[in-house]
């Protein structure tokens, strides 16, 4: 049997402390993060080494944080988001 590096299960577990290995009818290997099989979402092919799944976990988990950190939603260019950064600005620039 091969040993496991523990490099990406300990990164996905770092970032999602209840994630799973567990292992589908067919015998393929899925992480499961709160239930949900976060692979299956990027389209990821099935796998039936452990360490191939973490590290399709991790890379969808880093996926997801770079998509929730550009999206556009998120972004407010609303007067006073842009006034408040500007408040926050030049009070750390008093301080220093």
């Amino acid at each position: 049997m091969k040993l496991l590096k523990p490099k990406f299960k300990s990164k996905v577990l770092a970032k999602q402390p209840k994630a799973q290995l567990t292992t589908d009818f067919f015998g393929n290997y899925i992480v499961l993060i709160n239930d949900e099989v976060v692979a299956e979402e990027y389209l990821f092919p099935e796998t039936t080494d452990p360490e191939k799944a973490w590290e399709y976990a991790l890379l969808s988990l880093k996926t997801t944080q770079n998509f929730n950190r550009t999206h556009p939603l998120k972004v407010e260019l609303t007067d006073e988001s842009i006034e408040s950064r500007l408040i926050k600005f030049h009070n750390r620039k008093k301080i220093k």
